[in-house]
């Protein structure tokens, strides 16, 4: 027995129209430990990378973070996509040649230590070695 095949399997995809849940009061916000900030990034191809910043507390939970995706336009690194967790809220910024100042995107607003992990999570999906070619693309032709 494999996987339901046809429109039976199409029924239990997620409705990713689905509004954001609501922001109960006030954003939660980690103490990050300045000496446990770790910046680093990994070159994909010649003219892309990923930049990498996460922050974490004095017990090494991670608090704080952002990943972006920059390409080398013109002899300077340029953003495509950029996702942190600024404003209590987890959301990318996607931009391209014609638009610098970019579009926002709110994806998960951060109630707890655990939706910064689960923000991380989706932004891993969005920004990494396989997704780079099509971020690029959209950034060139946008």
């Amino acid at each position: 027995m494999g996987p339901p095949k046809g429109r039976a399997h199409e029924k239990r995809l997620a409705d990713m129209s689905l509004p954001l849940p609501e922001q109960r009061g006030e954003p939660w916000r980690g103490q990050p430990n300045p000496e446990h900030t770790w910046r680093y990034s990994v070159a994909v191809g010649e003219t892309s990378r990923i930049v990498y910043r996460d922050e974490f507390d004095d017990d090494w939970n991670l608090v704080d973070f952002a990943f972006g995706q920059q390409v080398l336009h013109r002899n300077a690194w340029v953003n495509v996509m950029r996702v942190d967790c600024d404003h209590g809220i987890v959301h990318v910024h996607r931009y391209t040649r014609r638009n610098p100042e970019g579009d926002r995107e709110d994806l998960l607003p951060i109630q707890g230590q655990e939706d910064i992990e689960h923000g991380r999570k989706i932004t891993e999906t969005l920004i990494n070695a396989e997704t780079c070619e099509a971020n690029e693309r959209r950034w060139r032709d946008g």
